[in-house]
């Protein structure tokens, strides 16, 4: 009974952590790829919203189906 206490919580939070690592599409290697700047298509660098230019890219490259 104790383990499944302990093993429940941290199931769900590995399963949480591979959701949102599945989820992110943008990385620093499709910049590298493309030779541009995170700002590019990013509203600012490190964040997740993106201004016309990446949701151009994002219609264009649809993400990897999981």
């Amino acid at each position: 009974m104790k383990a499944i206490r302990i093993l429940v919580p941290v199931a769900a939070l590995v399963a949480m952590l591979v959701g949102t690592s599945l989820s992110s599409f943008a990385t620093p290697a499709i910049a590298k790829k493309e030779a541009k700047e995170c700002t590019v298509c990013h509203t600012q660098k490190g964040k997740k919203d993106l201004n016309d230019e990446g949701k151009k890219y994002k219609a264009a490259h649809p993400a990897p189906k999981k």
